[in-house]
């Protein structure tokens, strides 16, 4: 004889109703291995302890070890965000890559600082002044990583040491983004894309881009390229101001009226 065996379908379904969540989790937690960058914000200079009244702008960046931290990002930020698959050594050296783009900050200061000192009109002796400057605006920019502000914390000390106003008292909303070097050049960045984003969320009128013709690796484009595409997508109000050294800067803003 054979024993007949019978389940409940709602035994069935319970087990089933059980099982999902389990392998939800299990599948989510798995290890997928992205980078990311999105919007972030802009900083005003004189949080870095400078006179001035520009604002520099900074991207977020970082990794996902998982399903779920790239979901939940991607819930936060809706399609303002890029991921690119990377293998679980580069999350290992993360530290290390920290620890180099804190050397770019430290050195695209000295740059900004140095090349502001050359641009300040009829100072002199201005050698102790600006090594407590620079001293200052390391330690106040702890937070930050990468060398993307040089040129705005050129500019907003160029506006101390001359005392000048390129906002005038505020009538115009500036930003921008660009290395600085000891000749005054203005190198190519990353993330612009999302930094114009978030000056066109804080009102910005203009935005100083370096007019590099070197092209990203991501995307093909120039930094000049890419912000002008993303204005165009968004149909945004901003100025796109492409400039290859300070003075150009410089001379662009005191030509405002």
């Amino acid at each position: 004889m054979k024993a007949v065996v019978t389940v409940k379908k709602e035994w069935v379904l319970g087990i089933f109703l059980l099982i999902i969540p389990f392998l939800s989790s299990f599948i989510l937690t798995l290890p997928v291995y992205n980078n990311f960058i999105t919007s972030g914000d802009l900083v005003h200079v004189n949080k870095l302890g400078i006179k001035g009244n520009v604002y520099f702008a900074f991207v977020r960046s970082g990794y996902t070890k998982n399903l779920y931290e790239k979901y939940s990002l991607m819930w936060t930020y809706s399609n303002n965000i890029e991921f690119h698959p990377v293998d679980g050594s580069e999350i290992e050296e993360q530290e290390e890559e920290l620890d180099y783009e804190a050397d770019l900050r430290d050195n695209t200061i000295r740059s900004a600082v140095n090349v502001a000192s050359k641009n300040a009109a009829g100072v002199n002796g201005q050698e102790i002044a600006t090594m407590d400057k620079m001293k200052e605006i390391i330690k106040k920019s702890q937070k930050y990583y990468g060398d993307s502000f040089g040129l705005m914390v050129a500019i907003g000390l160029t506006e101390e040491w001359n005392k000048e106003d390129f906002s005038r008292n505020g009538r115009f909303k500036l930003a921008g983004t660009g290395t600085i070097n000891q000749k005054m050049q203005v190198g190519p960045v990353g993330g612009i894309r999302y930094k114009v984003i978030s000056a066109e969320r804080k009102k910005m009128q203009y935005f100083f881009v370096p007019s590099s013709d070197w092209k990203s690796d991501e995307n093909g484009l120039s930094n000049v390229e890419e912000a002008l595409q993303v204005v165009k997508e968004r149909n945004m109000k901003i100025q796109i101001v492409p400039v290859a050294t300070l003075d150009e800067a410089v001379q662009f803003l005191r030509s405002l009226r």
